[in-house]
């Protein structure tokens, strides 16, 4: 039986959409963000105290904007996919603002917020499937993963499961930094850190065994890893 086509390029888009609904979710159910997503949450949360338009959607810009830079010291070089890396984070973030703007309106009832919750985090790993498998290149957090993984030859799902742990260290380091107690962080995120790399895994054995992916533009040369594609050295 032949799989049906889904062009990478419009996966990419898709999944930009999705994950920023998974979030918008996840900060509705209230129960700790990802450990990926939890330092600019705590961030937000923080500043917005005194800087009413730093929204979540703006943590993520600035955060990930650092996330590029140590990702550019940690290969030692910069390539133009990581300027479009930041370029994917802003659309990333109004598509989050927006979001959660719209969650504002749901209930504040104690199941609805757990299964949203549940229902996010599952969105969110659907999302970085679809993401570790488009040429485009993706916010920060993934690219960093998807480059190191590249670069040193392991598989990306156990570069994530590092790159989460790394992060749920710092939110929680942040959270008492600057709250002097727990903030952005609880049980969801605990969980989130233990099992997103397996979920991302079988998330992207579910796509080949159902779909075919295909690039509908010949682009995938240059924004693969490739010594060559550095913009400097």
């Amino acid at each position: 039986m032949k799989k049906p086509v889904i062009y990478t390029e419009i996966a990419y888009f898709a999944a930009l959409i999705l994950l920023a609904l998974g979030t918008a979710l996840m900060v509705y159910g209230d129960f700790g963000m990802s450990m990926v997503l939890a330092p600019a949450y705590i961030l937000h949360l923080y500043l917005s105290q005194f800087l009413p338009f730093f929204s979540f959607g703006v943590a993520e810009y600035v955060l990930q904007a650092i996330v590029l830079l140590l990702l550019t010291l940690v290969m030692r070089k910069a390539k133009l996919s990581y300027l479009l890396s930041f370029a994917a984070t802003v659309l990333y973030g109004i598509i989050l603002d927006s979001a959660i703007f719209l969650t504002a309106f749901l209930p504040q009832s104690i199941y609805l917020r757990a299964a949203a919750y549940g229902v996010g985090g599952i969105v969110c790993c659907s999302a970085l499937a679809l993401l570790f498998g488009c040429y485009l290149p993706p916010a920060a957090y993934e690219l960093f993963s998807k480059e190191v993984a590249a670069k040193t030859g392991r598989p990306v799902h156990k570069i994530v499961n590092y790159y989460n742990i790394g992060s749920l260290m710092l939110s929680v380091i942040f959270s008492f930094v600057l709250f002097g107690r727990l903030r952005g962080v609880g049980i969801g995120t605990v969980i989130c850190a233990f099992s997103y790399g397996f979920l991302i895994r079988n998330f992207q054995i579910l796509y080949s065994k159902c779909f075919r992916f295909a690039d509908r533009f010949p682009y995938r040369p240059y924004f693969e890893f490739r010594p060559d594609n550095e913009i400097f050295a």
